[in-house]
């Protein structure tokens, strides 16, 4: 494990990771890799971690309960591993498989699209018993696969969700185009206040800048969609003033001109943007962050 240091107003911010290049991978029976993301999912962890899996989605890990967000992780073919489920060109291989998950707990998503609600991961994470919240658009997904409505979740705005020791708020998410402003079809999703312990972690989802947004407070941990169709966002850095940014929502697919709006983002040109551009962290696929 590696540990980082920023200076942050006179104070030390620190942070520890594990960077994916360490990974070990091991062939056990045929198909199935064993990585060390996995073996951490499976066990106890005492505190909070996340993993950024790529694109938006990330787990989280609050001492026995484990929490998906947006999770796109599986791939189309065993025997092509370098296509998404999704049918695009992986950019780097998946630092964890839907297969590999023993249990969870929840699983959020934050609104039908197919790089943030895929049938063949959810169809995998269904059989972990999982309670899956949701907006009402994300329902025929998980029709599809055939999940039990009673262990559905739909959000109401502004309404929050509990489970064991997890509070979970929705806040009102509207997609953004191409450029970054509201998109025409104003494809209603939702992002996600996640309280665990004395952590609050925000996932906003694809949206533009909303008024709820400046009705938020106490965010220690923000994921930071830094892709064109989410610039308005930027600000929220300065809203929010959250203790640690967390770059999301690029590097995972191959771009292309037709995609680049969603698939592309640069950290360094958001940090110099942002205000607090020190809080900024940018994970590698399957590093491990745990705020301190």
């Amino acid at each position: 494990m590696k540990e980082k240091n920023q200076e942050l107003f006179g104070t030390l911010l620190t942070y520890s990771f594990i960077d994916v290049n360490q990974l070990e991978y091991h062939s056990e029976g045929e198909g199935t890799l064993t990585r060390k993301i996995a073996r951490e999912l499976n066990r106890p962890i005492e505190g909070l971690t996340l993993w950024w899996l790529g694109n938006a989605g990330f787990a989280i890990k609050y001492d026995g309960i484990l929490m998906f967000i947006d999770p796109v992780i599986e791939v189309k073919s065993e025997y092509d591993q370098t296509v998404s489920e999704i049918d695009l060109e992986l950019q780097h291989e998946l630092p964890l498989r839907a297969t590999e998950v023993e249990r969870s707990d929840i699983v959020l998503l934050t609104h039908h699209h197919g790089d943030h609600s895929a049938p063949k991961t959810l169809l995998m994470l269904k059989r972990t018993d999982a309670l899956f919240i949701c907006p009402e658009i994300c329902l025929p997904v998980l029709d599809s696969i055939g999940v039990d409505r009673a262990r559905v979740r739909t959000v109401n705005y502004g309404q929050s969700i509990a489970y064991k020791e997890v509070s979970i708020k929705p806040v009102r998410a509207i997609h953004g185009g191409h450029h970054g402003a509201v998109s025409l079809n104003l494809e209603l999703g939702v992002g996600y206040v996640v309280r665990v312990g004395a952590h609050s972690i925000f996932h906003p989802g694809d949206t533009v800048l909303l008024e709820e947004h400046y009705k938020l407070d106490d965010v220690e941990i923000l994921l930071l969609p830094i892709c064109h169709h989410s610039r308005t966002l930027t600000v929220l850095a300065e809203i929010l003033s959250p203790k640690y940014i967390i770059a999301m929502h690029y590097n995972t697919y191959k771009v292309t001109e037709d995609n680049c709006f969603w698939t592309y983002g640069d950290p360094e040109e958001i940090r110099s943007k942002i205000k607090y551009p020190e809080r900024l962290v940018v994970l590698k696929q399957g590093e491990t962050f745990r705020p301190y």
